[in-house]
């Protein structure tokens, strides 16, 4: 069997001060400002589906006739309710937000009626507890009851009116693109004071005027919750284009949105390293290849897969809450309670933490977490003679402490095993295996 020929690039790195740098990244900024990626809001995919297999002209192309133009949307409607069950049943409990999708459809009166009514013909019709007075309670409780059968036994929803309810869904999540956006910008306020804050406690060389043309480089976006849920996040920072997005049913719970924008902020504060990638004919591209102290691929033979996630996530989340200034809480242990407390504070990377912490103090002498920081916000300077001092000095410390390259070698431990990895990695520093290492 051939292969495919091997896509060859011609790589330079390239300062995070440079013009060429700077243009591109305000190019990006506007490009990302009006640009709606399809895939970010669940139901994206199958209303425009349904919306081009309902156009005449597209029917009269195709010579379809209405008839089996409405059988294709039925099964793209198939489609969508399968994909809402998946995300339904992933983890141990019903996901709260896709109950709210269907509570949004019980609140809104042009739809209320009718999926009721859908409801009670599919089972036997069991009505919520209403010797609570808080109606909104009650019909939590029945979209939770809904959910259940809509996951578990199959409930039907025809195909019209499960298209009005992601029509609702979709509508909402546009209109909290304008709350994002003044929120964003009180928590950019908010996170400047902090930082400066904790930049003069920890000695971080973060100077304002820096901080500013970073921070100002972002632009942010709404993301859908449901969506959100499939990569197990709050938020996301895209690198390349400087984008932050956050899930929608975040925007209303004042502190976790601030925990989470903190989060996504230093992300994008965090130290670069950036390449300039040219192939043939084709115009130059630049690339992000490390953030922080996650180290991008570069599918070469010197970086063939990422490295030091955990570690990289670690350092981001126990910073943030250094500048919340709260202590860590604990997990809710139940979904009832887990309701109740989704406006609270929830702390991630609780494996990862430990671990951090763990590579701090367990080796022959501690590790200054200074050391840590200086690498986390270290841009890469080609221009300089060293190019990378920061984390050459944490990695010398490391070695030297360890005896061995310890974070590669947890790095390995934790990639070997995508479910129990963390834990075996943890298992290893605790036990000091590393000192049986030759």
């Amino acid at each position: 069997m051939s292969r495919s020929p091997e896509i060859k690039f011609n790589i330079q790195k390239i300062s995070t001060t440079a013009e060429e740098y700077l243009r591109e990244k305000k190019e990006r900024k506007a490009v990302a400002a009006v640009t709606q990626r399809l895939g970010d809001i669940y139901g994206d995919f199958e209303l425009e589906k349904i919306s081009i297999l309902r156009d005449p002209e597209y029917l009269k192309e195709k010579g379809l006739t209405k008839e089996e133009a409405e059988l294709k949307v039925h099964e793209v409607i198939l489609k969508a309710q399968a994909d809402l069950r998946t995300i339904a049943k992933k983890g141990r409990r019903l996901y709260p937000e896709v109950v709210a999708f269907f509570k949004r459809a019980l609140d809104a009166p042009e739809l209320s009626v009718e999926l009721t009514r859908e409801i009670k013909s599919s089972r036997d019709f069991k009505t919520a507890d209403k010797t609570r007075k808080d109606s909104n309670h009650d019909k939590y409780l029945f979209a939770y009851e809904t959910t259940g059968d809509f996951v578990q036994k199959g409930l039907v929803i025809s195909d019209q009116l499960f298209r009005s309810m992601l029509e609702l869904h979709q509508a909402e999540i546009q209109a909290s693109k304008g709350v994002l956006k003044s929120r964003a910008r009180q928590a950019v306020i908010d996170f400047k004071k902090k930082l400066s804050e904790v930049a003069r406690k920890e000695n971080l060389q973060l100077t304002p005027e820096f901080v500013n043309q970073r921070l100002g480089e972002i632009s942010f976006d709404v993301k859908d919750a449901i969506v959100a849920k499939l990569k197990e996040i709050h938020a996301e920072y895209d690198s390349d284009f400087s984008n932050i997005s956050i899930a929608h049913n975040v925007l209303d719970k004042k502190d976790l949105f601030r925990a989470v924008i903190f989060h996504e902020l230093l992300h994008a504060l965090s130290g670069r390293t950036e390449v300039v990638k040219t192939r043939g004919q084709y115009s130059p591209y630049i690339q992000n290849v490390r953030t922080g102290l996650y180290v991008a691929s570069l599918h070469s033979k010197q970086i063939p897969r990422p490295r030091f996630y955990w570690l990289n996530e670690a350092v981001t989340e126990t910073l943030t809450w250094q500048l919340l200034g709260k202590q860590i809480p604990k997990q809710p242990g139940n979904f009832f309670e887990y309701l109740n407390q989704m406006g609270e504070l929830q702390a991630s990377y609780g494996g990862e933490r430990e671990l951090y912490q763990l590579l701090l103090s367990r080796s022959r002498y501690p590790i200054n977490k200074n050391l840590v920081l200086a690498a986390y916000f270290e841009d890469y300077d080609p221009n300089k003679p060293a190019a990378i001092p920061a984390w050459k000095t944490f990695i010398k410390a490391l070695n030297e402490s360890y005896g061995v390259n310890i974070l590669l070698i947890l790095d390995k431990i934790i990639k070997n095993d995508r479910s129990g990895g963390l834990a075996k990695a943890i298992q290893f520093l605790k036990n000091k295996e590393y000192m049986n290492k030759p």
